[in-house]
């Protein structure tokens, strides 16, 4: 059986931090946990062989070397505010909206040869 290499982004938060422990249980799973913020404590202990952190900025990073080779991306990362300062609204706006659309141009490029061909749109 092949190992399957697995990108979630968001891993340091609540959901993130969830589904790592999760897929940590499963058999051949190689793991990037991408995360903005410094790690916590409790997320340092969830490493294992098997699971590599990347601090990254989704929306202005090189996301492809992260991307290249990954099988599945799992995208939970989000920018939220209960504040209805500017401020918040633009970083809100620039995690949640441009780097879904960087992640996902990048991801198109790297895990979907054949929509590269013309063959389905992505």
């Amino acid at each position: 059986m092949s190992t399957r290499k697995l990108l979630v982004t968001g891993a340091s938060g609540f959901v993130g931090g969830f589904l790592l422990e999760r897929l940590q249980r499963e058999n051949s799973v190689s793991l990037i946990g991408l995360h903005h913020w410094e790690l916590k404590e409790d997320a340092n202990t969830l490493s294992d062989p098997d699971l590599a952190w990347h601090r990254a900025d989704l929306p202005h990073n090189d996301l492809s070397p992260l991307v290249s080779g990954i099988d599945t991306v799992f995208h939970l990362a989000a920018q939220f505010s209960l504040n209805e300062k500017k401020s918040d609204q633009q970083d809100m706006q620039r995690v949640n909206v441009e780097g879904t659309r960087h992640l996902r141009v990048v991801t198109c490029y790297w895990l979907a040869p054949m929509k590269r061909e013309g063959k389905e749109s992505c």
